[in-house]
């Protein structure tokens, strides 16, 4: 029998029913305490690693425990680490470790021995409540008992595992230890928490503790940590990163080769959330993979070598040869022989899809390629014995096939068999690809309006056990009982690899109900199934609700809404809500197809589709009165009255001041010119407003009669407007004045009233009155040389080795403001390591001759000598430079002058995009990519574009060119119709865009 009765850990058949069971393990597994846990220890550190270098003495540990808060010194001063540590004590430092802080909940454990260590009271009941420490029976927690080294070696390796820290299992005790700690004491040795001993029954003094304590800090340091375990290629372009343990946050990935970005198409994540899977959006090339995860709180990196997919087996399914009849064969009437090849990548994907019949070496016993068509191999042969036959049945054909691209190899000894029919028909469900659609009830109008969308997949096979294409089944019959119901193809045809029926839209009498489609083979082989297409949804309850901002005279706001439907189904998107019309000219009654209305008063009404957002319908008011009602009435005659006021229109009431970028201070000899972009002006709700259209503002000077100026503004009147040419106010300075000059805006209306005033203050400095100087940052100078030699990649006109130089850029600070001085107060500047200046020291040249860095980042050492008012003062910067050849590096969206940050661009219609480019060779489009390389410079060689995912109601005709260039983007009948555009440049770099057209 174990002897439990000295342990400090003995079950307590009297402890209150509170802390048993459940909230022991709710609290083992609380992620705030293993945090906490963490936090106390990443202190050490640097601490742990120096400490196998200087071993560190126990004194110097028991230091380094006092800072973290673990320890306290006596009175004294002193450690006395020769004196024994109380159950007290061991409590506190339990407590600690666990995560235990001052105003952290303690539920009382029920201990009624506890009144001479009063000090200890919360940190005995923590440490209770956490289940590391518990009482000696009849409510007794004895504080004051001693505490012994096999006591300490439980508490230790408990720890350990209350913070999921797996701790091993250690060979038998050399030396005095009671049973029931032996266990403990063993895995305590192994895990290094605890020195080898004679006798492990004696009282642990203070400086055990120190020892074991420190020791656990490096077990206890990960406590919590979310690690990566493994990232690794599983695919052609897949990597799946492992973590130590479930992620219990939301992570973003990022996935760079060689520092060039890899584009994340979709990340997956297993069910128990502790293996991520990131599906780039094209095959990975050869080269080291780097992985950063980032979360609120976490930021891990790892690296793997991933070597670009390729053949690597090549499988004959079945050993058979089947017998294929013309016109299969295009050899007159020939007979023909089939076999199915497989083609797998080292990462064990199917990759049969991919493989032309140009990346092939076939050769045969009997016969020639016929053709090849997505592992369908046919052969045929003009020299059989009969004139009429290829092949005869139980023949030997030997078909050996290399891929010539990996010399990958396949052989297989075919025996010739009957020619294949129809054994078997498999009808699966109405299903679809398309994610905004799936799972959802599939009615009429949600039916037709996306019936290209939406198919039925067939699986057929022959009496060999084969799975039969598409092309191997253009003599089957398909019937729909009711077309009105459910149209389909009257063929088969391949889609998404697999064989499947076509779905068309009906917009004429489409009805629900059930159809009954059947499929006939000629040899009578047949099957059937029944498909329902149920009745459209119609509104039943449709309920506005206040917006989360003031409605304002004149403002579009978007009015909250839920809606849903007679089965209590919540609709949202535009084919559940569809728009019939908007009453025109008023605009204050919109009505839906299924006879809904909204009707507004007070204000104009607006349906929009938020084509981003999963196609959800959005609708906004526009209030042109005091008060707005909306009013609903739903298809099933439910009806909802809401009521908002309006408050008045925002208008321009103030001028703020300058916007945050413009210069208020000038050296001497310097200006500024503002326009009605720099000025800052807020309404009567203090939001920030553009100056209006009609509206103007007058700048003159607050004293006019002054015969000099520090600033000055041309004569005449000085007007800042916002017209389609705007009118601009340049300020200057001169060489003799100095010192602020205060100016008058006056803010007027479109009436020529005035609405405000503002004192503006710029300053005309002296140069000795600039305290500081510095260089603006300057990028990576490119020392590769003359950018027409390699390759002849750069000889186009795009390219100018002096796009690579880089300015030289001075700034002036008086106090912490910055100057606009004169960039000619550098005298000159130089350059170390090979590199030049310009001859008038405003840039770095990019040198034709090469600077070689290996491909290395290197640095310089600039310095430019100011001619300051005290003398010439010289500044030094350090400044990269690399000879690596420009490739792409970055790849943006562009929309007009700025960058678009959505994966999604909502065009207004498809005439804006049609014979038009959205390539950076050549954009002419309201959207663009923008390439630039690694030195920031523009990239426009060698990309190429693909258009995927493109809803088939686009046409086959949708089509992009190497310049970016999209045609046959037909505008007939397609809102809210999308397809993808994605640019490879030649290095690898992908960056893909989704298009809706509006």
């Amino acid at each position: 029998m174990r002897e439990t009765s000295n342990s400090i850990f003995k079950q307590n058949s009297q402890q209150p029913k509170q802390f048993r069971g459940g909230e022991k393990k709710v609290m083992k597994k609380s992620l705030s305490l293993l945090v906490a846990i963490a936090m106390v220890f990443s202190m050490f550190a640097a601490v742990a690693s120096a400490a196998e270098e200087t071993k560190l003495t126990t004194e110097q540990k028991y230091e380094e425990l006092v800072k973290a808060g673990l320890f306290e010194g006596y009175p004294d001063g002193e450690a006395h680490l020769d004196k024994e540590m109380t159950r007290a004590q061991a409590s506190k430092i339990v407590a600690l470790l666990t995560g235990y802080s001052e105003g952290v909940e303690v539920k009382d454990a029920g201990y009624t021995d506890l009144v001479g260590a009063g000090w200890a009271t919360d940190y005995i009941n923590y440490a209770t409540q956490v289940g590391i420490l518990e009482g000696k029976g009849n409510n007794k927690f004895d504080p004051s008992a001693q505490v012994t080294v096999q006591q300490l070696a439980t508490i230790a390796v408990k720890l350990a595992k209350h913070a999921d820290v797996t701790v091993p299992a250690g060979e038998e005790v050399e030396g005095k230890v009671d049973a029931w700690a032996a266990d403990a004491v063993a895995s305590a040795i192994a895990a290094g928490l605890l020195a080898k001993q004679d006798d492990y029954t004696v009282n642990a003094n203070r400086g055990v503790l120190v020892e074991v304590v420190y020791s656990a800090k490096e077990i206890l340091a990960q406590a919590g940590a979310l690690q990566i375990s493994s990232a690794k290629a599983t695919g052609a372009k897949v990597i799946t990163v492992k973590f130590n343990k479930a992620v219990k946050e939301e992570l973003t990935f990022d996935l760079k080769r060689d520092k060039v970005n890899v584009n994340i198409a979709k990340v997956e994540w297993n069910e128990a959330k502790d293996e991520a899977k990131l599906t780039a959006s094209f095959n990975f090339s050869t080269g080291k993979h780097k992985v950063t995860v980032k979360g609120e709180d976490v930021e891990l990196t790892a690296e793997t070598d991933v070597t670009e997919a390729k053949v690597s087996k090549i499988e004959f399914p079945s050993q058979n040869g089947i017998i294929v009849e013309s016109p299969a064969v295009a050899t007159g009437n020939k007979q023909g022989l089939r076999v199915n090849v497989k083609f797998y990548n080292q990462y064990g994907e199917d990759v049969t899809s991919t493989i032309n019949l140009g990346d092939l070496s076939i050769t045969s016993s009997k016969g020639t390629v016929n053709s090849f068509n997505k592992g369908a191999l046919v052969l045929s042969d003009g020299s059989s014995l009969a004139s009429a036959y290829d092949y005869v049945v139980d023949q030997k054909v030997v078909v050996t096939i290399v891929h010539k691209p990996s010399t990958a190899v396949g052989t297989a000894t075919l025996s010739v068999v009957q020619a294949a029919a129809v054994a078997s028909i498999e009808i699966g469900d109405l299903t679809t690809k398309n994610e905004d659609l799936q799972g959802k009830v599939i009615n009429v109008d949600r039916l037709n309006d996306n019936a290209s969308d939406y198919y039925i997949p067939v699986i057929a096979k022959d009496q060999y056990g084969n799975v039969l294409t598409a092309a191997d089944l253009g003599s089957l019959t398909i019937l729909s009982s009711s077309v009105k119901v459910l149209d389909t193809d009257t063929a088969v045809a391949d889609r998404n690899d697999q064989t499947v029926i076509n779905i068309n839209a009906n917009t004429i009498d489409a009805t629900h109900g059930i159809t009954v489609v059947t499929i006939v083979a000629p040899n009578g082989t047949n099957a059937n199934k029944s498909f329902e297409v149920v009745a459209n949804a119609k509104v039943d309850t449709m309920n506005f609700s206040q917006p989360d901002a003031q409605l304002k005279k004149s403002v579009k706001t978007q009015i909250p809404f839920t809606a849903a439907d007679q089965f209590g189904n919540a609709l949202v998107n535009s084919s559940e809500l569809a728009l019939d019309n908007i009453n025109a000219p008023a605009n204050d009654k919109l009505t839906l197809k299924d006879g809904t209305t909204v009707s507004v008063t007070g204000a104009t009404i607006q349906y929009d589709v938020d084509y981003v957002n999963k196609n959800a319908v959005k609708i906004s008011v526009t209030p042109n009165a005091d008060t707005v009602v909306l009013t609903t009435i739903t298809a099933n005659h439910k009806v909802q009255s809401l009521t908002l006021s309006a408050a008045a229109a925002p208008v321009a009431t103030a001028i703020k001041g300058l916007k945050d970028d413009v210069y208020t201070l000038l050296q001497q000899g310097q200006g500024i010119t503002l326009g009605s972009g720099n000025l800052a002006l807020i309404d009567q709700y203090a939001n920030s407003i553009s100056l209006p259209a009609n509206w103007e503002v007058e700048v003159e000077y607050v004293n006019s009669s002054a015969t000099t100026h520090a600033v000055t503004i041309p004569a005449g009147t000085n007007v800042i407007d916002s017209a389609s040419t705007p009118a601009t106010v340049a300020f200057s300075t001169s060489t003799a004045a100095k010192g602020t000059e205060q100016f008058k805006l006056t803010l007027f209306n479109d009436t020529g009233a005035k609405v405000d005033e503002y004192v503006l203050s710029l300053e005309a400095v002296e140069l000795k009155a600039i305290t500081t100087f510095q260089l603006a940052d300057i990028g990576t100078v490119y020392t590769g040389g003359d950018l027409t030699t390699a390759n002849n990649d750069f000889t186009s006109g795009s390219f100018n080795l002096a796009d690579y130089n880089r300015a030289i850029t001075l700034e002036g600070l008086k106090g912490n403001k910055k100057v606009k001085v004169d960039q000619g107060l550098v005298v000159t500047a130089g350059i170390s390591n090979g590199l030049s200046v310009n001859s008038s020291y405003s840039a770095i040249e990019a040198p034709a001759a090469k600077v070689n860095t290996d491909g290395a980042e290197k640095e310089a050492t600039l310095t430019v000598v100011v001619d300051t008012a005290n003398g010439a003062q010289n500044l030094v910067k350090t400044v990269k430079y690399n000879s690596a050849k420009p490739a792409a590096s970055t790849i943006v969206v562009r929309k007009g002058s700025s960058d678009y940050t959505s994966p999604v661009f909502v065009t207004t219609n498809g005439t804006a995009l049609n014979a038009k480019s959205i390539g950076p060779k050549a954009a002419t489009a309201e959207v663009n990519f923008r390439v630039r390389d690694q030195y920031g410079i523009d990239f426009n060689l060698d990309q190429k574009y693909a258009i995927t995912g493109k809803d088939s109601a686009l046409g086959a005709s949708l089509a992009i060119d190497a310049t970016g260039t999209i045609s046959g983007l037909v505008e007939a009948s397609n809102s809210g119709k999308s397809f993808e555009v994605t640019i490879v440049t030649s290095n690898g770099l992908t960056k893909t865009l989704k298009i809706i057209i509006g």
